[in-house]
């Protein structure tokens, strides 16, 4: 990684003209310390080797120069904190909080729609087909409009509900939404305290009590008000209504 020590007054020795900007040459990061000199930087990695190596402090400015573009200068844990692949320099367990709240999601709402679809299946293998095409029809990106117009054409044609299977659904999405985020937030946030030691971060990196507030208690409070509410009030008024059908 070529990187280049400069004064704030002499763009000249960075090797940065000027014409090679107007050129539309490759952007490059510009660090400023509190000495009032600069280093550059190729790209983002080589920031983050140099945050890894304690080269760079949190509290140094950073914006991108070159390319007909130069931003405006913030403090590098701010910019660190606004790229996917360098936020978790400065908030690794935070990282982990926001992934464990991904992969919560994804796994509770495939279990959801698979014990939906069961259901359905066992009552109407109809209704249960309709609502496998809707539900292709809400994540498909291409085939959409075609997918949500079969399952509704089909629906009228089977007299199945249509607006019960879309709220079927949003019943699915809503349960993976506070039971798999919240769920997924606070063991990503246990894990993320076990491997604090080696995961890779900046010297001075400062979470303070965040992940413990956010990805832990507040998850943790929101699952069991959740959790309780869905079996003491929402399942007894869906099964009284069933028994009345």
């Amino acid at each position: 990684m070529a990187t280049t020590f400069i004064d704030r007054t002499d763009t000249q020795s960075a090797g940065i003209s000027a014409q090679q900007l107007e050129k539309g040459q490759p952007a490059v990061f510009e660090v400023e310390f509190s000495t009032g000199t600069t280093r550059q930087f190729q790209s983002e990695e080589g920031v983050r080797d140099a945050i890894l190596l304690g080269e760079v402090s949190r509290t140094s400015l950073i914006r991108k120069v070159g390319a007909s573009v130069s931003d405006q200068a913030t403090t590098v844990e701010i910019w660190a904190k606004s790229k996917p692949k360098l936020r978790a320099l400065y908030a690794p367990v935070w990282a982990l909080t926001m992934k464990g709240a991904l992969v919560g999601l994804i796994v509770v709402g495939a279990l959801k729609s698979l014990d939906t679809l069961i259901g359905l299946f066992a009552v109407n293998p109809g209704a249960a087909i309709v609502w496998l095409l809707l539900g292709a029809g809400l994540i498909s990106p291409k085939w959409k409009l075609q997918l949500m117009a079969g399952a509704l054409y089909l629906s009228f044609q089977s007299g199945v509900s249509f607006s019960l299977l879309w709220g079927a659904w949003l019943g699915v999405f809503a349960f993976a939404a506070v039971f798999g985020t919240s769920a997924g937030m606070a063991v990503g946030t246990i894990i993320g305290f076990q491997r604090l030691n080696r995961l890779p971060k900046a010297p001075d990196a400062r979470e303070g009590r965040r992940p413990l507030v956010l990805g832990l208690a507040i998850p943790l409070t929101a699952f069991a008000v959740a959790a309780t509410v869905y079996f003491q009030v929402l399942m007894p008024a869906v099964l009284k209504l069933v028994s009345r059908q």
